[in-house]
């Protein structure tokens, strides 16, 4: 990473901003603290419903702003990031954390402190782009991961009101839930033209491997910019096998006993019986279906790398 190109600073932003995000924070005050005084000018765009980030993102493209900032969880960053990379544009993309998990902030190492991202545009010299991947379906981007079986069902029970309550703790109350009726399916994979098949209790597509949680992986070598994505099933869910995946997630080792894995540019998921998929925490419908790697699709703003 120590050749990221650097960044220029913007005289214009427009930022959108989703009122309905986890974090109750004065990001209002935040940009004209730090932005104003940088000599940039900033306007706000809100959100009100799915599918509106993508939509004001791309509208900042094409009404000529220089940069893009976003303050949401990870599915408000991820729709406005899937504008830009639908129109191929490289407007950089600055990333305000305000979500419950905010995984690709912590993907990135991106400060989770709004002025301290806010200061990675007033001040250029302390940061570099990043071209990162998504992941392709359809018309759709993604930048997380795809996932079926558990992840599917845990996304699915950990609606707004819950996360309201309990923040990212949503996820592992709904995880455990999720565990008391697993579904187990016979995966029938084809990566790059070739196919094999596995039985387990998920599978996933990523781009990333992180839970939101600072060295939480699900595991090691997973880069967003590597112009690859990961596939995994998870084999079992019984205790004893979660217990050492959960183990593995955490000392950065791969369990190979539970999680088996493979590498592809070009992937068709079945699933026997058919099953929903979540992508980046938002439901898309049931398999099959086939995804690609779009490399290097949105350029985001990070710190520079060090000396």
């Amino acid at each position: 990473m120590s050749s990221l190109p650097k960044l220029s600073s913007p005289s214009h932003l427009t930022v959108i901003i989703n009122p309905a995000s986890g974090k109750p924070y004065p990001i209002l005050r935040t940009l004209n603290d730090v932005l104003t005084p940088a000599g940039i000018e900033w306007e706000v765009r809100l959100t009100h419903r799915p599918g509106d980030a993508r939509a004001l993102a791309q509208a900042a493209v094409q009404n000529g702003a220089q940069a893009l900032a976003v303050y949401g969880g990870d599915g408000t960053v991820m729709e406005a990031a899937s504008g830009l990379a639908a129109l191929g544009s490289r407007l950089p993309l600055l990333i305000l954390p305000g979500g419950t998990a905010n995984v690709m902030s912590v993907e990135l190492g991106l400060p989770t402190d709004p002025v301290l991202a806010c200061q990675l545009l007033a001040q250029p010299e302390t940061s570099a782009l990043r071209a990162v991947d998504m992941i392709r379906y359809r018309d759709q981007f993604f930048w997380l991961r795809l996932g079926t079986g558990l992840e599917a069902q845990m996304v699915a029970g950990a609606d707004r009101s819950l996360k309201d309550v309990l923040g990212v703790l949503a996820y592992g109350v709904s995880f455990m839930q999720a565990l008391n009726t697993p579904l187990t399916a016979r995966y029938r994979l084809t990566l790059d033209g070739e196919a094999l098949e596995s039985e387990g209790v998920a599978c996933l597509i990523a781009n990333s491997a992180h839970f939101g949680a600072s060295g939480l992986s699900l595991a090691p070598h997973v880069d967003v910019s590597d112009g690859w994505l990961d596939v995994f099933v998870i084999r079992n869910s019984d205790l004893s096998s979660l217990w050492a995946l959960a183990t593995s997630m955490m000392t950065g080792e791969s369990d190979y006993a539970t999680l088996l894995r493979w590498t592809a540019r070009t992937i068709t998921l079945e699933a026997d019986p058919p099953l929903t998929v979540q992508g980046d925490g938002e439901l898309i419908g049931p398999t099959p279906l086939t995804v690609q790697i779009a490399p290097g699709a949105v350029n985001v703003i990070v710190p520079a790398p060090a000396n």
